[in-house]
Order: structure tokens, then C-alpha cells, then sequence
């Protein structure tokens, strides 16, 4: 009977262990994507802005429809 339980709770050290070395290679497998997502946006150049274009103002009664 010892045995059994002896071998039950290693099997078990195992699998945690198991369990946390692929959550960590998943982790890390992500990590990588979302690094190389964030180089590839930031590589790309920005449209040009002409000095006299401003952004649009919003009118001050847009919500009154609402």
C-alpha cells in the first residue's frame, strides 16, 4: 500500500511539473508572437502629415441627438 502511494504522489510531482513547463512554453510562445507583431506595426513608416491639416474638431452638440 505504501508503495502505491509513494508512486501515486511522484506521478502526480510530475505532472504539476509537466503542467508549468507547458504553461511556460506557451507563455513565452506568446510573448514571441506579440514581440513580433509589435516590431512588424512599428516598422511599418507613418503616413505623412501636412503642417496645415488639423484633426477635425468635434461640434459641441454632437450628443443632443442621443
Amino acid at each position: 500500500m505504501a508503495t502505491r502511494t509513494i508512486l501515486l504522489t511522484g506521478l502526480r510531482i510530475l505532472a504539476v511539473c509537466l503542467l508549468f513547463a507547458v504553461c511556460f512554453t506557451v507563455g513565452g510562445v506568446l510573448s514571441g508572437l506579440d514581440k513580433i507583431a509589435q516590431q512588424s506595426i512599428a516598422s511599418q513608416p507613418a503616413p505623412p502629415r501636412s503642417p496645415t491639416s488639423r484633426s477635425p474638431r468635434c461640434p459641441t452638440i454632437f450628443f443632443a441627438a442621443f
